[in-house]
């Protein structure tokens, strides 16, 4: 019974190894131009191996989608909402919140935009699923941190959706030493059109 405790721990240890080294690999080169040799090789392992954890490439791809959590993580993360602060200054903390938090899975969030643009199905309806709840979440923190803030709560939700979209994808090609300054201007600048209205 010690020995299968052992394997199922390894085997678990493996796929999320394989997993990890895809999630590099992919959002460095692409799922097209990341063979599973190429990738069995990065891991050390033989083809059949990664056949095994996963039937074909498009399993794969779903499978290094979904083992991020990230739509169960923006159901679990709650961003900072200091209530002594003016709305103003909230919102610009929940957005600098917001965008390191998405930055820390700038390899996702990569492999997903390339795939969808490549018409993906698992990173499609990855993102159909991501921008519904991105719209659930934000308004009900607009309702619950914010609930000065005069206008459609929903609208409000859809437009900070489209900012942080847009700013994903400028992240991504602005150099990494100018991302922080970029980005928090930004967000100042989005906070104070929401603060004033």
């Amino acid at each position: 019974m010690t020995t299968t405790a052992a394997g199922a721990g390894s085997a678990a240890d493996q796929r999320h190894h394989i997993l990890a080294t895809a999630l590099d690999l992919m959002s460095a080169h692409g799922a097209p131009d990341t063979s599973m040799r190429h990738l069995a090789d990065a891991c050390g392992l033989n083809v059949a191996t990664l056949y095994h954890y996963f039937p074909s490439k498009d399993a794969l791809v779903h499978a290094v989608i979904e083992d991020r959590r990230y739509l169960d993580r923006l159901a679990e993360d709650v961003p900072p909402a200091d209530p002594a602060q003016p709305p103003r200054e909230r919102l610009d903390a929940m957005l600098r919140w917001l965008w390191r938090s998405t930055l820390r899975e700038e390899a996702l969030v990569r492999l997903i935009l390339g795939e969808s643009l490549r018409g993906e199905p698992a990173a499609l309806d990855t993102v159909t699923l991501l921008f519904a709840a991105m719209e659930t979440w934000f308004e009900q923190w607009l309702v619950d941190f914010f609930p000065e803030l005069v206008g459609d709560k929903g609208a409000m939700a859809r437009v900070l959706r489209g900012q942080v979209i847009a700013w994903i994808v400028e992240g991504i090609l602005v150099p990494p030493a100018d991302r922080e300054a970029s980005f928090d201007r930004r967000a100042s600048e989005l906070a104070a059109l929401f603060a004033a209205g």
